[in-house]
């Protein structure tokens, strides 16, 4: 049940940048360029000036907030734990890094 609830998140935030996307590409007065901020100098916009709808995007956002995988975010214990039945298939060949 709950892999259902991770999928339906991650469809959830998919949608909203899709939407977004097909939002920003419909507005041909804008034009839209490459964007490589030098490290740490993110540009902060508000959602409606980007065309996205700040509503339908706070849901997503709180959506997936609340939905998170609740696991450990050290891959190295997580994936021994969740096909812990599956030996000898569950042994880590190489190396993880943390879930993000």
């Amino acid at each position: 049940m709950q892999h259902r609830t991770i999928r339906q998140a991650a469809w959830c935030l998919a949608a909203a940048i899709s939407v977004g996307a097909v939002a920003l590409s419909a507005a041909p007065q804008q034009v839209l360029s490459k964007y490589f901020p030098p490290r740490g100098e993110w540009q902060k916009r508000e959602p409606a000036n980007s065309g996205f709808d700040k509503a339908n995007l706070d849901e997503a956002v709180a959506f997936a907030i609340a939905n998170e995988n609740p696991n450990t975010k050290n891959l190295a214990e997580d994936i021994v734990n969740t096909f812990r039945n599956e030996a000898p298939y569950n042994t880590i060949a190489g190396p993880t890094q943390p879930r993000a």
